[in-house]
């Protein structure tokens, strides 16, 4: 948090793709929502715009309720077999 709190200082919109929260895609996921209502209260508090892309999931929706959300449906190619998901587009605009 404290790199993402210097970071808000210095530049007015920024893209946030953290890991997904409780998901068996990859190993580097959150799996406690308390990362992401930490991640909340520092969006909160920033006077410049953001957009975070996350799993679509109902605990985030919650977490982030105060955001506008846009879920959206994709394929997941990086891997040889391709997979359809949901996300969620979060943001804040200034």
């Amino acid at each position: 948090m404290n790199l993402l709190n210097a970071m808000i200082v210095l530049i007015h919109f920024f893209y946030i793709d953290p890991p997904y929260y409780k998901t068996s895609c990859y190993k580097h996921n959150f799996h406690k929502l308390d990362d992401f209502v930490k991640i909340a209260e520092v969006l909160r508090g920033i006077k410049g715009s953001f957009i975070l892309s996350l799993n679509d999931h109902k605990d985030i929706r919650e977490v982030f309720k105060d955001f506008e959300l846009t879920p959206v449906k994709l394929k997941y190619s990086v891997s040889q077999k391709s997979t359809t998901g949901s996300e969620l587009i979060i943001r804040k605009a200034s």
